[in-house]
């Protein structure tokens, strides 16, 4: 006698798809940001009293998050202009940048200090501050943003909504 083949109870299968997930922060091909910043190094070793040419080498080594090497530059900058304004301001940035943020808070402060019309800095800080937790001192910064700027009404927004959240 045959064994008797009995099919057993079918088990549902389903396909299962996983999401492999990856990011990168660089705007341009990866080629072209690499030939810009080789361009850029060469520019600023030709002219290293140029600004523009910091500047830019500058803005390249933070979009390649090459922090150390950024720093480096802000620190040469800053050597060379102890209290230039925007070397005061690329070194709060990068302190904010490795979570610094007491110490980006202080330096933005000393360029506030320095150019107390400076409207970029002045919203920096109030990030900054709202990031930190301090909620009230952002809020005195987006007031006196629009109090001066009555023209801007999203300044006028962010301050009517800070001091709401405040109460």
């Amino acid at each position: 006698t045959e064994p008797q083949w009995r099919p057993r109870r079918m088990i549902p299968m389903r396909r299962t798809w996983v999401r492999k997930g990856s990011f990168t922060n660089a705007r341009l091909p990866q080629d072209a940001n690499l030939r810009s910043l080789t361009k850029a190094e060469d520019d600023f070793d030709k002219e290293p009293e140029r600004r523009n040419g910091l500047k830019a080498l500058l803005a390249l080594y933070t979009r390649r998050s090459e922090l150390d090497h950024a720093d480096s530059l802000v620190e040469r900058w800053i050597d060379k202009e102890p209290l230039d304004p925007d070397a005061l301001t690329s070194r709060a940035d990068s302190s904010a940048r490795r979570g610094m943020r007491n110490d980006a808070i202080r330096m933005l402060g000393s360029v506030i200090d320095a150019r107390p019309d400076d409207v970029k800095a002045q919203q920096r800080l109030a990030r900054l501050y709202g990031w930190s937790g301090a909620r009230e001192q952002s809020c005195r910064f987006w007031v006196a943003l629009a109090e001066f700027h009555a023209d801007k009404a999203e300044w006028l927004a962010q301050a009517v909504r800070c001091n709401r959240n405040l109460d």
